[in-house]
């Protein structure tokens, strides 16, 4: 993904300073949304196997407080 956003930061200078066309930028714009979209999926997918794995070993959330037993005197 690095190389993917070299690659529009290197060609929108490029067009800024008039040395290429926006054809250029757009090409590299195209290559660069699509591995933004896959690092994105990837990080959901990372984050529910972390939530599975919590419930799997008995992890959750109580809906009810835990009842506080009451002092023995």
């Amino acid at each position: 993904m690095a190389a993917c956003q070299n690659a529009v930061e290197t060609s929108m200078q490029r067009y800024l300073a008039g040395k290429s066309g926006d054809y250029e930028v757009l090409e590299a714009q195209l290559q660069l949304f699509p591995s933004e979209t896959d690092v994105a999926q990837t990080q959901i997918n990372q984050r529910a196997v972390v939530v599975q794995l919590y419930k799997a070993l008995g992890g959750g959330w109580q809906t009810e407080p835990a009842a506080v037993p009451s002092p023995s005197r």
